[in-house]
């Protein structure tokens, strides 16, 4: 389940705009600030729920970017951690 879209569909071919998971991880609040953090620097990015829909508090939350983001995608978060 896509928990927010931060692009209009792709009007692109699929193969160019294929999303690929770059994080994941159990705190719903800090994944939303990862997808802000993102998208502040000009990276479209999307949340993922990974949980099972009958306990929406389990289960991980995966942020994905566009695989061609993904390398800046991945300095950018490597480099906002402490």
């Amino acid at each position: 389940m896509l928990l927010h879209p931060s692009t209009p569909p792709p009007e692109t071919a699929p193969d160019q705009r294929a999303w690929i998971r770059l994080i994941s991880m159990a705190d719903r609040v800090r994944a939303a600030l990862v997808v802000g953090m993102l998208e502040a620097h000009d990276i479209p990015a999307l949340l993922m729920a990974m949980q099972p829909s009958a306990y929406p508090m389990m289960g991980d939350v995966s942020v994905l970017v566009e695989r061609h983001n993904l390398l800046k995608a991945r300095h950018l978060t490597n480099a906002s951690q402490p």
